[in-house]
Order: C-alpha cells, then sequence, then structure tokens
C-alpha cells in the first residue's frame, strides 16, 4: 500500500515536471516572437520617420 501511494506520487512529479517543461517551452518562444516584433516595429518606426524626414524636404 505504501509501495503504491508512493508510485502514484512519483508518477505525478514525473507528470507534474513534464508539464512544467512544456510550458518553458512555450514561454521561451513566446519570448522570441515578442523580441521579433519588437524588432518589426522599431523597423517601421524607422522607415515612418524617414518617410516624415523626407516629406518635410520636399515641402
Amino acid at each position: 500500500m505504501i509501495q503504491e501511494e508512493t508510485t502514484k506520487a512519483v508518477n505525478s512529479i514525473q507528470k507534474a515536471t513534464a508539464e512544467v517543461e512544456g510550458g518553458i517551452g512555450v514561454v521561451s518562444n513566446a519570448g522570441s516572437t515578442f523580441g521579433e516584433i519588437e524588432a518589426s516595429v522599431g523597423e517601421v518606426s524607422k522607415q515612418n520617420t524617414e518617410v516624415s524626414d523626407s516629406v518635410e524636404q520636399v515641402k
């Protein structure tokens, strides 16, 4: 009986560990994606500034 409960507890811990590891992977991917979004927004902002500067020169 104690051995069965111990086995159940170990299995539960292993399952929880696997779920946490999966969650860590998801968070890591999200972080990378946000980094890419940040870089893209920076590039668009730079292009917007260039266009704005060009329009000012034309005026």
